[in-house]
């Protein structure tokens, strides 16, 4: 139960997640930097020694969702899907994490979706495993969202996705801001669906944010729901990593343009959801606020995630 978004920038990238999961499991521990065959790597973990998402000396960002839209479960002794991240967390290219994934054995593994951010290349891969083969794609460099949810997967992508396209017609879409902002939402009431995520046995229980520049990277990390951050200062433990290795030259990628006859009838009309009330906090005044650079392309090829979050079709 997770949601990740993906916002490029000028220069780099953010990214965004908040990790729902039920009450009663462990506590995560707070990102820590580590070596991993001779990279450096930040990383929140497990208790256990897995983790949901990383980000290497090299930019590149690992995030592993589960996916719930496939029924099928290992029958016996499953191997954690936290496993999968740590596995893949210290390599650059899409080519070498699919000879990792490979050589994973992924029978143990139940269904997961995996997403790889590769800045050199300018390319957002997502790796799917459904317990009988392991497929991948190519996404555009664009402002994305992905949306796992163990209550009910296709109605929270439906929800999600509706409070997602909604928010691109924000001003400032893309920016460090709106992102904080999109993650602590609770559009259109606080429940199962909303992306900050509250129901009486789960809820969103940290909220993590890759910031990646052409000089270094660092992750920010709240431990809790994002709605709990005090004007959305997300700034609880933060890590730097100094890049190694430099960007390889940007390689174009075709537009994807979003337009809203694209999305369902159900989605169109969830976008029209009222704004949500202003909360009563003590906002800090405008002239105090940090002004970004405006994220790429954000709303020439911004995608929903229920579209990419159907299970594929099956071979006749």
């Amino acid at each position: 139960m997770c949601t990740v978004t993906f916002s490029p920038r000028q220069r780099g990238y953010v990214l965004a997640m908040n990790r729902d999961e039920k009450l009663s499991r462990a506590v995560g521990l707070p990102p820590a930097r580590k070596t991993i065959q001779g990279r450096a790597v930040l990383a929140p973990a497990e208790p256990g020694g897995g983790t949901w998402i990383t980000v290497n000396d090299t930019g590149t960002t690992f995030a592993l969702i589960n996916w719930y839209a496939i029924a099928r479960q290992v029958k016996a002794n499953p191997v954690s899907r936290g496993n999968v991240v740590r596995r893949v967390s210290s390599l650059a290219t899409g080519a070498s994490a699919t000879m990792a994934l490979e050589e994973m054995p992924l029978h143990q593994v139940n269904p997961f979706r995996l997403i790889g951010v590769f800045p050199g290349t300018k390319e957002v891969l997502e790796w799917r495993w459904d317990l009988q083969q392991l497929t991948h794609k190519i996404n555009p460099w664009c402002l994305q969202q992905w949306i796992s949810s163990g209550f009910d997967e296709a109605q929270a992508q439906l929800v999600r996705a509706a409070a997602f396209q909604a928010a691109t017609l924000q001003k400032a879409p893309g920016t460090l801001a709106w992102l904080r902002r999109l993650h602590r939402s609770h559009r259109p009431a606080a429940g199962p669906f909303s992306t900050c995520m509250h129901r009486a046995d789960a809820a969103t229980v940290s909220y993590t944010e890759v910031r990646a520049s052409r000089g270094q990277v660092q992750m920010n990390y709240f431990p809790g729901a994002p709605c709990q951050c005090a004007n959305g200062q997300i700034k609880i433990s933060e890590v730097k990593l100094r890049l190694q290795a430099p960007p390889r030259p940007d390689i174009p990628h075709p537009i994807q343009t979003f337009h809203p006859d694209l999305l369902g009838a159900d989605v169109r009309r969830l976008i029209s959801i009222p704004p949500e009330p202003q909360s009563n906090k003590t906002r800090r005044p405008k002239s105090q606020l940090r002004q970004e650079p405006p994220a790429a392309g954000v709303l020439e090829c911004a995608q929903s995630s229920a579209a990419l979050a159907q299970p594929p079709s099956k071979t006749p």
